[in-house]
Protein backbone atom coordinates (compact mmCIF):
# COMPACT_ATOMS: atom_id res chain seq x y z
CA UNK A 1 0.00 0.00 0.00
CA UNK A 2 1.29 3.09 -0.62
CA UNK A 3 -0.09 6.87 0.73
CA UNK A 4 -0.30 9.27 -2.18
CA UNK A 5 0.42 13.07 -1.84
CA UNK A 6 -3.05 13.95 -1.75
CA UNK A 7 -3.87 11.60 1.43
CA UNK A 8 -1.17 13.05 3.06
CA UNK A 9 -2.55 17.08 2.75
CA UNK A 10 -5.72 15.35 4.01
CA UNK A 11 -4.18 13.89 6.85
CA UNK A 12 -2.52 16.97 7.67
CA UNK A 13 -5.43 19.02 7.22
CA UNK A 14 -7.48 16.81 9.70
CA UNK A 15 -4.71 16.72 11.99
CA UNK A 16 -4.76 20.62 12.38
CA UNK A 17 -8.48 21.12 12.87
CA UNK A 18 -9.06 17.86 15.27
CA UNK A 19 -12.39 19.93 16.04
CA UNK A 20 -13.42 19.19 12.69
CA UNK A 21 -13.04 15.26 13.42
CA UNK A 22 -14.23 15.12 17.07
CA UNK A 23 -14.53 16.93 20.44
CA UNK A 24 -11.48 17.02 21.36
CA UNK A 25 -10.88 17.19 25.35
CA UNK A 26 -9.34 15.11 27.39
CA UNK A 27 -12.04 12.39 28.73
CA UNK A 28 -14.17 14.56 31.67
CA UNK A 29 -17.32 14.30 29.84
CA UNK A 30 -19.45 11.50 28.54
CA UNK A 31 -19.53 13.31 25.11
CA UNK A 32 -15.66 13.61 24.50
CA UNK A 33 -14.57 12.62 21.30
CA UNK A 34 -11.94 9.82 23.16
CA UNK A 35 -15.69 7.78 23.81
CA UNK A 36 -16.87 8.62 20.21
CA UNK A 37 -13.68 6.72 18.68
CA UNK A 38 -14.52 4.12 20.89
CA UNK A 39 -18.21 4.12 19.66
CA UNK A 40 -17.39 4.16 16.06
CA UNK A 41 -14.69 1.63 15.87
CA UNK A 42 -17.22 -0.52 17.49
CA UNK A 43 -19.81 0.71 14.74
CA UNK A 44 -18.35 -0.41 12.23
CA UNK A 45 -16.80 -3.75 13.10
CA UNK A 46 -20.30 -4.63 13.93
CA UNK A 47 -21.44 -4.24 10.60
CA UNK A 48 -18.46 -5.22 8.20
CA UNK A 49 -17.92 -8.64 10.99
CA UNK A 50 -19.98 -9.89 13.11
CA UNK A 51 -22.14 -9.23 16.62
CA UNK A 52 -19.40 -10.38 18.95
CA UNK A 53 -17.18 -7.42 20.02
CA UNK A 54 -14.46 -7.47 22.67
CA UNK A 55 -13.67 -4.66 24.08
CA UNK A 56 -10.23 -3.83 25.60
CA UNK A 57 -8.71 -1.03 27.53
CA UNK A 58 -4.88 -0.94 28.79
CA UNK A 59 -4.37 2.32 30.07
CA UNK A 60 -5.05 4.79 27.25
CA UNK A 61 -4.94 1.89 24.40
CA UNK A 62 -7.76 0.63 23.26
CA UNK A 63 -8.53 -2.86 21.47
CA UNK A 64 -11.72 -4.01 19.76
CA UNK A 65 -12.15 -7.27 18.30
CA UNK A 66 -14.90 -8.78 16.86
CA UNK A 67 -15.42 -12.66 15.43
CA UNK A 68 -17.19 -12.97 11.92
CA UNK A 69 -15.96 -11.99 8.59
CA UNK A 70 -12.43 -11.20 7.73
CA UNK A 71 -11.28 -8.72 5.12
CA UNK A 72 -8.68 -10.28 2.05
CA UNK A 73 -9.53 -7.95 -0.67
CA UNK A 74 -6.34 -5.43 -0.22
CA UNK A 75 -8.35 -2.56 -1.98
CA UNK A 76 -10.83 -2.91 0.71
CA UNK A 77 -8.71 -2.83 3.60
CA UNK A 78 -7.04 0.21 1.57
CA UNK A 79 -9.95 1.94 2.01
CA UNK A 80 -10.68 1.15 5.43
CA UNK A 81 -7.34 2.29 6.80
CA UNK A 82 -6.23 4.97 4.41
CA UNK A 83 -9.85 5.86 3.15
CA UNK A 84 -11.85 5.59 -0.14
CA UNK A 85 -8.96 7.57 -2.11
CA UNK A 86 -6.73 4.54 -1.81
CA UNK A 87 -8.94 1.96 -3.88
CA UNK A 88 -9.66 5.02 -6.71
CA UNK A 89 -13.14 4.92 -6.56
CA UNK A 90 -13.12 8.73 -6.54
CA UNK A 91 -11.35 11.73 -7.81
CA UNK A 92 -9.78 14.00 -6.14
CA UNK A 93 -12.68 16.41 -5.22
CA UNK A 94 -15.27 13.43 -4.00
CA UNK A 95 -12.31 12.37 -2.05
CA UNK A 96 -12.10 16.05 -0.62
CA UNK A 97 -15.97 15.89 0.16
CA UNK A 98 -16.55 12.59 1.03
CA UNK A 99 -13.52 13.17 3.69
CA UNK A 100 -14.99 16.16 5.50
CA UNK A 101 -18.77 15.00 5.09
CA UNK A 102 -18.10 11.38 6.55
CA UNK A 103 -17.27 12.19 10.09
CA UNK A 104 -20.81 13.27 10.75
CA UNK A 105 -22.14 9.71 10.60
CA UNK A 106 -20.12 9.07 13.53
CA UNK A 107 -16.39 7.89 11.79
CA UNK A 108 -15.00 5.23 9.89
CA UNK A 109 -11.65 3.81 10.81
CA UNK A 110 -9.24 5.86 8.96
CA UNK A 111 -10.48 8.86 10.91
CA UNK A 112 -9.37 7.15 14.02
CA UNK A 113 -6.09 5.94 12.11
CA UNK A 114 -5.72 9.95 11.99
CA UNK A 115 -6.00 11.14 15.25
CA UNK A 116 -4.04 7.87 16.87
CA UNK A 117 -0.21 8.11 17.81
CA UNK A 118 -0.46 3.94 16.81
CA UNK A 119 -3.16 2.45 15.09
CA UNK A 120 -2.94 -1.08 14.14
CA UNK A 121 -6.17 -2.75 11.48
CA UNK A 122 -5.99 -6.44 11.17
CA UNK A 123 -8.39 -8.94 9.38
CA UNK A 124 -8.05 -12.52 10.17
CA UNK A 125 -9.35 -14.20 7.19
CA UNK A 126 -8.99 -17.95 6.00
CA UNK A 127 -6.14 -19.02 8.06
CA UNK A 128 -4.21 -15.14 7.05
CA UNK A 129 -3.71 -12.74 9.16
CA UNK A 130 -3.51 -9.47 7.63
CA UNK A 131 -1.63 -6.48 9.90
CA UNK A 132 -1.36 -2.45 8.77
CA UNK A 133 0.34 -0.91 11.34
CA UNK A 134 0.34 3.08 11.02
CA UNK A 135 1.29 6.35 13.61
CA UNK A 136 -0.95 9.69 13.17
CA UNK A 137 -2.39 8.33 9.64
CA UNK A 138 0.54 7.02 8.02
CA UNK A 139 1.56 3.81 7.07
CA UNK A 140 4.44 2.38 9.05
CA UNK A 141 4.47 -1.39 7.85
CA UNK A 142 2.52 -4.02 6.81
CA UNK A 143 2.86 -7.75 6.70
CA UNK A 144 0.65 -11.03 6.40
CA UNK A 145 1.52 -14.21 8.13
CA UNK A 146 -0.48 -17.41 8.67
CA UNK A 147 -2.67 -17.72 11.97
CA UNK A 148 -5.29 -20.27 13.87
CA UNK A 149 -7.25 -17.22 15.20
CA UNK A 150 -10.66 -17.34 14.29
CA UNK A 151 -12.08 -14.89 11.18
CA UNK A 152 -13.00 -11.82 11.95
CA UNK A 153 -11.07 -8.08 12.66
CA UNK A 154 -9.20 -6.82 15.14
CA UNK A 155 -8.39 -2.85 16.24
CA UNK A 156 -6.00 -1.38 18.39
CA UNK A 157 -5.03 2.75 18.71
CA UNK A 158 -3.75 5.06 20.87
CA UNK A 159 -5.27 8.55 20.60
CA UNK A 160 -2.42 11.20 19.80
CA UNK A 161 -1.53 13.40 23.16
CA UNK A 162 -0.59 16.04 20.75
CA UNK A 163 -4.74 16.03 19.75
CA UNK A 164 -6.40 15.34 22.63
CA UNK A 165 -3.76 16.86 25.53
CA UNK A 166 -3.74 14.80 29.00
CA UNK A 167 -6.74 12.52 28.54
CA UNK A 168 -8.23 9.55 30.49
CA UNK A 169 -10.80 7.48 30.17
CA UNK A 170 -13.42 7.35 32.80
CA UNK A 171 -15.04 3.51 32.84
CA UNK A 172 -18.37 4.70 33.38
CA UNK A 173 -18.12 6.50 29.66
CA UNK A 174 -16.78 3.80 28.13
CA UNK A 175 -19.51 1.62 29.22
CA UNK A 176 -22.52 4.39 28.19
CA UNK A 177 -21.14 4.52 24.72
CA UNK A 178 -21.31 0.86 25.26
CA UNK A 179 -24.96 0.86 25.64
CA UNK A 180 -25.36 3.71 22.72
CA UNK A 181 -24.14 1.49 20.59
CA UNK A 182 -25.79 -2.28 21.47
CA UNK A 183 -29.37 -0.27 21.68
CA UNK A 184 -28.97 0.58 18.07
CA UNK A 185 -27.30 -2.66 16.71
CA UNK A 186 -29.49 -5.35 16.52
CA UNK A 187 -28.03 -8.80 18.06
CA UNK A 188 -24.89 -6.80 18.57
CA UNK A 189 -23.55 -8.14 21.96
CA UNK A 190 -20.20 -6.58 23.30
CA UNK A 191 -17.93 -7.60 25.93
CA UNK A 192 -16.25 -5.52 28.50
CA UNK A 193 -14.20 -6.63 31.48
CA UNK A 194 -16.08 -9.81 31.66
CA UNK A 195 -19.56 -7.98 31.62
CA UNK A 196 -21.47 -8.74 28.63
CA UNK A 197 -23.98 -5.32 26.88
CA UNK A 198 -26.58 -6.79 25.21
CA UNK A 199 -30.00 -5.75 23.96
CA UNK A 200 -32.67 -7.86 22.51
CA UNK A 201 -35.34 -5.29 22.43
CA UNK A 202 -32.97 -2.16 21.39
CA UNK A 203 -34.15 1.29 22.86
CA UNK A 204 -36.18 0.07 24.92
CA UNK A 205 -33.75 -2.42 26.67
CA UNK A 206 -31.94 0.86 27.45
CA UNK A 207 -34.97 2.81 28.46
CA UNK A 208 -35.45 -0.09 30.64
CA UNK A 209 -31.32 -0.21 32.02
CA UNK A 210 -31.26 3.93 32.39
CA UNK A 211 -34.64 4.38 34.31
CA UNK A 212 -35.27 1.09 36.03
CA UNK A 213 -37.67 1.30 38.71
CA UNK A 214 -38.37 5.11 38.38
CA UNK A 215 -41.09 4.37 35.68
CA UNK A 216 -44.55 4.33 36.62
CA UNK A 217 -45.54 1.43 34.15
CA UNK A 218 -43.71 -0.69 32.06
CA UNK A 219 -42.32 1.20 28.86
CA UNK A 220 -43.97 0.95 25.76
CA UNK A 221 -41.84 0.24 22.54
CA UNK A 222 -43.07 1.13 19.08
CA UNK A 223 -41.01 -0.01 16.01
CA UNK A 224 -41.98 -0.24 12.32
CA UNK A 225 -38.70 -0.16 10.05
CA UNK A 226 -37.44 2.94 9.75
CA UNK A 227 -38.69 4.40 13.25
CA UNK A 228 -38.32 3.43 16.35
CA UNK A 229 -39.86 5.06 19.79
CA UNK A 230 -39.49 3.46 23.54
CA UNK A 231 -41.44 5.93 26.13
CA UNK A 232 -42.73 5.91 30.10
CA UNK A 233 -43.24 8.12 32.55
CA UNK A 234 -41.41 8.65 35.91
CA UNK A 235 -42.86 11.31 39.17
CA UNK A 236 -40.50 14.16 38.11
CA UNK A 237 -41.83 16.79 36.05
CA UNK A 238 -39.41 16.40 33.70
CA UNK A 239 -39.35 15.83 29.93
CA UNK A 240 -36.62 14.01 27.94
CA UNK A 241 -36.20 12.73 24.69
CA UNK A 242 -32.92 11.03 24.07
CA UNK A 243 -32.49 10.88 20.00
CA UNK A 244 -30.63 8.42 17.53
CA UNK A 245 -30.49 9.15 13.66
CA UNK A 246 -28.84 5.46 12.63
CA UNK A 247 -25.69 4.51 15.04
CA UNK A 248 -25.41 8.26 16.01
CA UNK A 249 -26.57 9.82 19.49
CA UNK A 250 -27.94 12.82 18.31
CA UNK A 251 -27.04 14.69 21.53
CA UNK A 252 -28.68 17.98 20.21
CA UNK A 253 -30.95 17.11 18.30
CA UNK A 254 -31.90 18.33 15.00
CA UNK A 255 -35.61 17.95 12.32
CA UNK A 256 -35.92 14.72 13.59
CA UNK A 257 -37.00 15.57 17.24
CA UNK A 258 -38.26 18.61 16.00
CA UNK A 259 -40.88 16.83 14.22
CA UNK A 260 -41.53 14.53 16.85
CA UNK A 261 -42.26 17.27 19.44
CA UNK A 262 -44.80 18.64 16.80
CA UNK A 263 -46.33 15.10 16.94
CA UNK A 264 -45.90 14.03 20.40
CA UNK A 265 -48.05 16.08 22.22
CA UNK A 266 -51.30 15.19 20.82
CA UNK A 267 -50.42 11.37 21.14
CA UNK A 268 -49.34 11.78 24.91
CA UNK A 269 -52.17 13.74 25.55
CA UNK A 270 -54.62 10.79 24.59
CA UNK A 271 -52.55 8.23 26.63
CA UNK A 272 -52.68 10.25 29.67
CA UNK A 273 -55.77 10.96 29.60
CA UNK A 274 -56.50 6.81 28.87
CA UNK A 275 -54.04 5.97 31.32
CA UNK A 276 -55.05 8.61 34.34
CA UNK A 277 -51.42 9.33 34.35
CA UNK A 278 -51.04 13.11 35.99
CA UNK A 279 -50.29 15.51 33.93
CA UNK A 280 -47.43 16.92 36.06
CA UNK A 281 -45.59 13.51 35.34
CA UNK A 282 -42.49 13.03 33.35
CA UNK A 283 -42.03 12.04 29.97
CA UNK A 284 -38.84 10.15 29.38
CA UNK A 285 -38.23 9.14 25.54
CA UNK A 286 -35.79 7.10 23.43
CA UNK A 287 -36.41 7.99 19.99
CA UNK A 288 -34.42 6.48 16.99
CA UNK A 289 -34.74 6.83 13.19
CA UNK A 290 -32.84 5.58 10.02
CA UNK A 291 -32.39 7.83 6.97
CA UNK A 292 -30.58 6.83 3.54
CA UNK A 293 -28.69 10.05 3.46
CA UNK A 294 -27.51 11.42 6.57
CA UNK A 295 -27.41 15.72 6.76
CA UNK A 296 -25.20 15.59 9.70
CA UNK A 297 -23.72 18.98 11.28
CA UNK A 298 -22.26 19.96 14.67
CA UNK A 299 -19.71 17.29 14.54
CA UNK A 300 -22.41 14.47 14.67
CA UNK A 301 -24.18 15.99 16.94
CA UNK A 302 -27.12 17.08 15.32
CA UNK A 303 -29.02 16.01 12.08
CA UNK A 304 -30.62 18.40 9.69
CA UNK A 305 -33.29 16.36 7.18
CA UNK A 306 -36.83 17.52 5.78
CA UNK A 307 -37.62 14.20 4.37
CA UNK A 308 -37.25 9.98 4.52
CA UNK A 309 -34.79 10.61 1.42
CA UNK A 310 -35.58 7.35 -1.05
CA UNK A 311 -33.39 6.69 -4.42
CA UNK A 312 -34.92 6.32 -7.97
CA UNK A 313 -33.86 3.53 -10.24
CA UNK A 314 -30.98 5.14 -11.12
CA UNK A 315 -29.37 6.10 -7.93
CA UNK A 316 -30.74 9.53 -8.08
CA UNK A 317 -31.39 10.94 -4.40
CA UNK A 318 -35.18 11.39 -4.44
CA UNK A 319 -37.76 13.34 -1.63
CA UNK A 320 -39.34 10.68 0.60
CA UNK A 321 -42.29 11.68 2.63
CA UNK A 322 -41.82 14.12 5.32
CA UNK A 323 -40.31 13.85 8.22
CA UNK A 324 -43.42 14.90 10.40
CA UNK A 325 -45.60 13.22 8.23
CA UNK A 326 -43.93 9.71 8.54
CA UNK A 327 -43.24 10.52 12.34
CA UNK A 328 -47.08 11.48 13.25
CA UNK A 329 -48.54 7.99 10.85
CA UNK A 330 -45.72 6.14 13.02
CA UNK A 331 -47.25 7.13 16.26
CA UNK A 332 -50.59 7.20 15.35
CA UNK A 333 -50.18 3.44 14.02
CA UNK A 334 -48.87 2.94 17.52
CA UNK A 335 -51.89 4.53 19.05
CA UNK A 336 -54.55 2.26 17.59
CA UNK A 337 -52.73 -1.08 18.44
Amino acid sequence: MKVTEHQKSEINFFRLRPVLLTDSRDGSRVRDGIYKAIKSAMDFVSKESGKEVYLKLNNNTVNIRVYGTGISDQNELSRIVFGPGMSGRMDSREYVQHHRAYFYNAFPPYFINIISEEFTFVSYSEGKSTSIYCAKGMLVKEYEKPTQEMDGLEITFTLDREIFKEYSFNKAYVIHAIKYTVARHNGLRVTFEGIDFHYEDGLLGLLKDEVGTNALYEPIHLCDGDLELAFTHIEKPVTEIISFCNTVHTWDGGSHVEALKEVLPGFMNRFITETKLHPMNGLICYFGINLLDMKFGNAGDIVYAGHMWEYDSDGNEVNGPKLIDKIEDFLEKGYRR
